[in-house]
């Protein structure tokens, strides 16, 4: 982000990188790094209380299609564009519920 303009940053990334700064520690991790056949980037980031933040960035010129449960918390098919973002936000696997799988409630926050 050090060569980014930070006046043209979009708001929904400004919201995203304000909401990064203000978390106390997070463990970060790149589960699928080095893995041929995808221009998505997975990044996941897990909070002391349990909860991850998943963040899938196509870094690719072309939209990636992501079926559900292609990566650890995906409820349902998505399509990322082009350089595009997509924030998950999985709950503390202390929060689940029975009919739950995967370690995870996800809710998504679009970042595209």
């Amino acid at each position: 982000m050090t060569s980014d303009k930070l006046d043209e940053v979009p708001r929904e990334r400004a919201e995203l990188f304000a909401r990064l700064l203000r978390e106390r520690q997070l463990a970060c991790r790149f589960p699928e790094l080095g893995r041929h056949g995808s221009k998505t980037i997975v990044q996941e980031a897990a909070r002391p209380d349990g909860s991850v933040l998943v963040n899938l960035f196509n870094a690719g010129n072309e939209a990636e299609r992501l079926e559900a449960g292609a990566v650890s918390g995906l409820p349902a098919q998505i399509i990322l564009l082009p350089h595009a973002s997509h924030l998950l936000e999985l709950a503390p696997p202390s929060r689940m519920t029975p009919r739950q799988s995967g370690g995870a409630a996800p809710t998504a926050m679009g970042t595209a």
